[in-house]
């Protein structure tokens, strides 16, 4: 496999990292008690660790866009939704609901199939 793959296949991992950590860490946030003390709250190793995470996320992607092709690259942006969802149900015990279920199908399909389709008629 390809650096870049490697990079794309990173980039939602960083960002459902990210994301975790800073759902998790989100209701530590203090608010109503002026400015000061708000921005010091935003300093938590968990908010920072998860801002961190996803800023890194795109750093990647560029990189990854100097050999892949734009329309493969982008493809992997979708791997950050299903992550999301299914980690935020797993880890975090978010329900989740039909319609959900259904986008994440569809998701899903939408990032396998221009792939799928790529391999059968490049034989």
């Amino acid at each position: 496999m390809k650096f870049e793959y490697i990079l794309l296949l990173l980039m939602p991992v960083l960002v459902t990292i990210g994301q975790l950590l800073l759902k998790s860490n989100a209701g530590r946030l203090v608010t109503g008690r002026g400015l000061l003390r708000f921005f010091r709250s935003l300093f938590s190793p968990g908010i920072i660790l998860g801002g961190l995470s996803v800023a890194c996320a795109p750093l990647l992607y560029i990189r990854a866009l100097g050999t892949v092709s734009l329309s493969e690259a982008f493809a992997f942006n979708s791997l950050n939704y299903i992550l999301v969802f299914i980690s935020g149900h797993f880890l975090l015990k978010e329900e989740i609901n039909i319609y959900q279920i259904i986008a994440v199908i569809f998701i899903s399909a939408g990032f396998i199939f221009p792939f799928a389709v790529g391999v059968v008629f490049s034989a």
